[in-house]
């Protein structure tokens, strides 16, 4: 296995020089794509695929010996490794791996914990928004429909940091379950809205199928509501 590896001295990014590629999927890469990185429990090589591809698709090349070690080595002690192409021939690739510590992935978690939970406290007032709901529901949807949400996904506890880090709001036509809000600017802003007092009306504005998905152009707006009292 022909691979070449490069360390930066001032800190633990690294890079990977990789010749025994394979041709056909490299010729899908550019230079900048972000590449995968795994390896299996009981083995000494790391598999690098492209960008995008799942289920063992889009294999680029293996690295072994003291190359794959490395990887691994990082990533058993809780580290994270962002590879992406540096460089790109016909015949090969230069990887760039850039590797954050285990103990600076929590402090970056903490930093964006405290920074949600400032964001969906301060007092707010929203602006109408829309949001692209894919949804393979199929129902006798029509312009201007209402979508109900349960009050609860709204109620967010800010102690609860895997929900302030990532929660959805599930959205119901009637009593039927058809998809969530998951974009997680949108969920922050409809939180936020509600704890300072305005409740999301959110309606179906235009309708479109594309093979068995619907896409649903929403339309968020707000009412006026007294703030919900947390205490009660």
């Amino acid at each position: 296995m022909l691979n070449r590896i490069f360390k930066n001295k001032k800190n633990r990014d690294f890079f990977v020089s990789c010749f025994d590629v394979d041709h056909e999927e490299l010729i899908l890469c550019q230079q900048g794509d972000n590449v995968n990185l795994w390896y299996p429990e009981d083995k000494s090589f790391v598999n690098v695929y492209r960008s995008g591809t799942i289920a063992g698709q889009g294999k680029l090349t293996q690295i072994t010996g003291n190359k794959s070690n490395m990887v691994i080595d990082h990533l058993k002690r809780g580290n994270q490794i962002d590879a992406s192409i540096s460089i790109i021939t016909k015949l090969s690739f230069r990887m760039f791996c850039k590797v954050t510590s285990y103990k600076q992935i929590l402090l970056n978690k903490e930093n964006k914990i405290q920074s949600i939970k400032s964001e969906i406290n301060k007092s707010y007032k929203p602006k109408s928004a829309s949001y692209k709901l894919y949804t393979k529901t199929l129902l006798n949807y029509e312009i201007s429909d209402v979508l109900h949400y349960k009050e609860s996904d709204l109620e967010i506890d800010i102690n609860d940091d895997t929900k302030l880090e990532y929660h959805r709001i599930k959205l119901y036509l009637k009593d039927e379950y058809i998809g969530d809000i998951s974009a997680q600017t949108i969920v922050r802003k409809l939180i936020r809205a509600y704890n300072s007092g305005y409740f999301p009306i959110i309606k179906i504005g235009e309708i479109k199928k594309e093979d068995k998905v619907l896409i649903l152009s929403l339309k968020i707006k707000y009412i006026k509501q007294p703030v919900p009292n947390k205490d009660s």
